[in-house]
């Protein structure tokens, strides 16, 4: 059971969620603005916050902005709903740190199994880290899996949370291509969504190219590698020394 936050302003659609995710053994809050989805989520501190784009007060984007700027909040899951399949949205939306993203319709199953992916991933982001090659290194970046910091040319560069799973993901296997339905698996956790699901769909996969972009933004274009037709793989990438 998880903590989870609902922000929608449409009573229909929270309701629906929320009674779908209570059913599944989920504590639910639900806000109808934006204002108040802040107040709740700094007041209940969610694992995972189920978010729509179009918001009374201010929009979904500012929302995702301020939960995890709040201490403590930093690492917080963010579902995005919208009612539009449009790249600008999906851009945006991961660019200011959600970490998938629905659009209105959806059904109540790939709620539900995009909701548990998310907080598998949580759960093992929480847990402690191998202690073998805590250290990696993916072209001009060191990564520190005990701490989840990233740095480039010396200084600390901030990844979100699933930017940096799947950045892990492609330098744990230097030089491996790694197809965008595999890393949907590993990095989103989409494994029970079954070969009829959206998630090979174009705008699932855009997911996984919208976050590759990011990490290039951030660190540069030589930590990751595009396989045309295939998927990705990481720049040259090793253990890095703990000296």
């Amino acid at each position: 059971m998880a903590q989870v936050v609902v922000v929608e302003d449409e009573p229909v659609i929270a309701e629906a969620v929320a009674a779908r995710l209570r059913a599944e053994g989920h504590d639910v809050a639900v806000a109808g603005d934006g204002p108040s989805g802040v107040e709740l989520c700094r007041r209940v501190r969610p694992a995972l916050v189920v978010l729509d784009l179009m918001l009374p007060g201010f929009d979904g984007y500012e929302v995702c902005r301020r939960v995890q700027a709040e201490p403590g909040l930093e690492g917080v899951a963010v579902l995005m709903l919208t009612a539009r399949a449009d790249e600008t949205d999906l851009v945006v939306g991961l660019r200011v740190g959600a970490d998938d993203y629905l659009t209105k319709p959806f059904s109540p199953r790939e709620l539900s199994a995009r909701v548990a992916a998310l907080l598998r991933r949580a759960g093992r982001r929480a847990a402690p880290p191998a202690p073998a090659a805590s250290l990696l290194r993916v072209g001009g970046a060191e990564l520190d899996l005990a701490t989840r910091l990233v740095r480039c040319g010396g200084e600390a560069v901030h990844l979100t949370p699933t930017e940096f799973d799947l950045l892990v993901r492609l330098a744990e296997h230097p030089g491996a291509v790694v197809s965008r339905e595999q890393l949907l698996t590993d990095v989103w956790g989409w494994r029970d969504l079954g070969s009829s699901s959206t998630a090979t769909s174009t705008t699932t996969t855009r997911t996984v190219d919208s976050h590759v972009a990011a990490l290039r933004r951030k660190l540069g274009d030589d930590v990751v590698r595009t396989v045309h037709g295939v998927g990705y793989a990481s720049g040259a990438s090793a253990p890095a020394s703990d000296s």
